[in-house]
């Protein structure tokens, strides 16, 4: 294991703040693609003779759920995104197993540098560069400690009524069966929901009463969250400096409050690094937050911090943010993604600009299945494939070969 020097009883709660803050500084820096040369934007598959179920994405890395209920990754593992139980290999344009990890997955989360599993068992474990609460391998391992995690451990005080569950930026949110929100990890902005705190490492449920949540979502690389409400309204709380909490302010909340403007009821919800969007009923989105690089659908422009309907979209099933883009698998099984695209993420085509609304990716005649957005890539199951497009800085766009999971 690789350790980090970050010793929690050393905080107060505004060294908190200077912490988190250069801490996204850093992580900022580790998903830039560099230069557009290290950048391949010609649409690239990963090809299997089965297909798998399910998709996450992360900073430089991607994972997918195998139809034998492993997981297997692929692309860096710098901080242990590939779960092999070691710093080997350091990529991988290949997938590899996740160790420990071989059946019984039936859910998978992605964020910059960490995953989170969900097995049939109950078990909810993640790997990766993350603050994992008191679990260890071992009695003798000081617990509490954020550092790199090279193989799956077990979220510490979870139970086993966990349906959905979902990995942030050094923090980690569970939505439970009778539709609460527990989270854990680095605070500091808000992000667990909990009230002003610096961290909190044993998960403990959101407080909103008399609410019953039905989704939730993660930032991958800022520090807000946000969840569905069975009635169909969306709540976020934490970092608010773009409006991704959709309250109509630009105030971080460490409790949640209501995103308005969203025109419908809302069926699921995405965060990517200081936006946020809704898919909501008669199959449209909307979106709010930071808009410079389009991230809202409608073209560049300042922040928003209300929703807005994406109007040129319908017909939405499926909606996934990565760091500063979007897309969403329409009905027909086609792809449509928005936002940056300065390492071709959005069409997988050219680089482009950021300043038009959705438009196709280059997945349309191959009927996409299941959809994932990461730092700077997107991928897509599609024809018994997986396929990814944008940047390949680190393999986590896959190999172009034929192999099975």
């Amino acid at each position: 294991m690789v350790a980090r020097a970050f010793s929690f009883d050393r905080f107060s709660v505004p060294l908190v703040a200077i912490a988190v803050a250069t801490v996204g500084v850093a992580c900022t820096n580790r998903v830039e693609v560099g230069t557009y040369e290290e950048t391949i934007t010609t649409l690239e598959s990963v090809k299997n003779t089965r297909k798998p179920l399910r998709l996450a994405a992360g900073g430089s890395s991607t994972c997918a759920i195998a139809p034998s209920g492993g997981v297997v990754c692929w692309g860096g593992n710098e901080y242990g995104e590939l779960g092999t139980g070691s710093a080997s290999p350091v990529k991988s344009a290949v997938p590899v197993p996740v160790k420990d990890s071989a059946s019984g997955v039936v859910a998978l989360s992605g964020s910059a540098f960490a995953y989170c599993a969900l097995s049939n068992d109950g078990r909810s474990r993640c790997w990766g560069d993350s603050v994992f609460g008191e679990t260890s391998l071992n009695a003798g391992e000081p617990k509490g400690i954020h550092r790199v995690w090279y193989l799956p451990l077990d979220v510490y005080n979870l139970e086993d009524d966990v349906t959905a569950l979902r990995s942030g930026l050094y923090y980690g949110a569970a939505l439970t069966a009778d539709g609460r929100i527990r989270t854990w990890g680095l605070d500091g902005k808000g992000q667990l929901g909990q009230g002003a705190r610096p961290y909190n490492l044993i998960p403990a449920d959101v407080p909103v009463a008399n609410v019953r949540f039905v989704d939730v979502a993660a930032s991958p690389s800022g520090y807000f969250t946000c969840g569905v409400a069975s009635a169909g309204d969306v709540y976020c709380w934490g970092a608010n400096e773009r409006g991704q909490l959709g309250d109509g302010t630009f105030v971080d909340r460490s409790t949640p409050v209501k995103v308005t403007g969203l025109g419908a009821k809302a069926l699921e919800v995405t965060c990517g690094r200081s936006h946020a969007c809704a898919r909501t009923e008669g199959g449209l989105v909307a979106c709010w937050g930071n808009a410079e690089l389009g991230q809202l659908g409608q073209g560049a422009g300042p922040a928003r911090s209300e929703a807005r309907v994406i109007t040129s979209l319908a017909d939405v099933v499926e909606v996934r943010a990565g760091n500063d883009h979007s897309c969403a698998r329409l009905g027909s099984h086609e792809v449509q993604c928005w936002g940056s695209d300065d390492a071709g993420q959005l069409s997988g085509a050219v680089l482009g600009t950021n300043d038009r609304g959705p438009r196709m990716s280059l997945h349309a005649p191959f009927g996409a299945e299941s959809i994932a957005a990461g730092g700077k890539h997107s991928c897509a199951i599609a024809g018994g494939q997986v396929r990814c497009w944008g940047s390949n800085t680190a393999n986590q766009r896959g190999d172009n070969g034929a192999f099975e999971l």
